[in-house]
């Protein structure tokens, strides 16, 4: 996934077809799927840099006061799975992050942001996700 200003989609969109050699490893770079930023309110990323020795609820306030500080008020936080990555610097250590209810400026702000570090290795990048509401509205009822 490559997240560009739209100014840019032309060049990269170039690279399809090519493989390109990265440090020794082959990608092989298919079709451009073009996918607009979405105001959706809720949102998930698969990986966000964390420390291995910070519990969930620690990662959730620190990901909450990152939020606060790009002006997004976090209503609903939910952590999710923790995962290794494997770099040539060491294994690096991230946690799952699904964010709800967010207004669609706040969404779309996220989004072109992301949160935390690592994002040219694809951490902290926010996509939209099903919302996180009752599945069944009839059981308030």
């Amino acid at each position: 996934m490559l997240r560009l200003p739209q100014q840019r989609l032309a060049a990269a969109q170039v690279l399809t077809g090519m493989t390109l050699d990265i440090v020794g490893y082959s990608l092989k770079i298919g079709k451009a799927k073009e996918k607009p930023l979405s105001q959706m309110p809720v949102l998930f990323a698969r990986h966000i840099i964390a420390a291995p020795e910070q519990d969930e609820d620690a990662f959730v306030d620190n990901a909450v006061a990152q939020l606060e500080q790009m002006g997004i008020q976090c209503h609903k936080a939910l952590c999710g799975k923790s995962h290794y990555l494997k770099s040539p610097d060491g294994d690096i250590f991230t946690r799952s992050l699904m964010i709800a209810d967010l207004k669609p400026l706040e969404s779309m702000t996220l989004q072109q942001q992301g949160l935390g570090k690592g994002r040219k290795m694809g951490c902290g990048l926010f996509i939209a996700h099903k919302d996180i509401k009752a599945v069944n509205p009839d059981a308030n009822n």
